[in-house]
């Protein structure tokens, strides 16, 4: 009997000890999962990317990257004659140097119908309908025409050497006075305004500027200065 009061013991005992066993795991396992949790609840949020600055949606962009149409630019029906150095244009204004370093205008020649020449004293052509212009500047200089108070002759040299250009003035003393010359004159804005590929390079205008004519010869001069006389 005393044995078996000992065995009912140790198997209270037993059991008694897997119960507090059990519940330290269970008690474990639970702290576990509180500490996990915590953990979790003190981690700071995670940063939101940032959002790139200035990006915009593809079309967006595609509408950016085209031009914007330009407003057409209308020409009221009232406008002045434009600059340019088509007939019926006003050829603007133009200076140079004379031989005596003086500066001379073309807007001084205004009153007098008028030849502006571009022209090279090493281009034969050009000296040749030179000659050609000495008499007939002689003859139609004094002349009162329907587009001004006599004739005159605006002479722009395009010489690569200015002394060269001297020596030719010398040698041939032409009756005009104003013989100009541009250093570099090809590379010159206001020479390459002319528009002229070939000397000589000639226009004739009236008193206030406008072009009558352009690229003529010497004795199409003649017929021209003809038509403009008052009759």
């Amino acid at each position: 009997m005393k044995r078996s009061f000992v065995l009912s013991l140790m198997f209270v005992f037993l059991i008694g000890s897997w119960s507090c066993v059990n519940e330290s795991n269970n008690a474990s396992n639970n702290n576990q999962e509180k500490v996990v949790k915590n953990k979790e609840a003190q981690k700071p949020p995670a940063k939101e990317q940032a959002k790139p600055q200035n990006q915009q949606p593809a079309q967006q962009a595609e509408q950016q990257q085209q031009p914007k149409p330009q407003p057409k630019q209308t020409i009221p029906d009232n406008a002045e004659i434009v600059i340019g150095n088509e007939v019926g244009n006003d050829l603007g204004d133009f200076d140079a140097y004379d031989p005596d370093s003086t500066l001379r205008k073309l807007s001084d020649m205004r009153g007098k119908l008028t030849m502006l020449m571009l022209w090279n004293s090493k281009c034969g052509h050009c000296v040749t309908e030179n000659q050609k212009h000495i008499e007939t500047y002689n003859q139609y200089h004094d002349k009162k025409f329907v587009s001004g108070d006599g004739f005159d002759i605006y002479s722009i040299a395009l010489d690569k050497k200015r002394t060269e250009w001297l020596e030719h003035l010398d040698e041939m003393n032409y009756p005009w006075e104003t013989n100009v010359y541009v250093i570099d004159s090809w590379k010159d804005r206001d020479i390459r305004f002319f528009g002229i590929k070939n000397l000589p390079g000639t226009f004739l205008i009236d008193e206030d500027g406008i072009v009558i004519a352009k690229k003529f010869t010497a004795t199409e001069l003649k017929k021209l200065l003809e038509d403009q006389l008052e009759k």
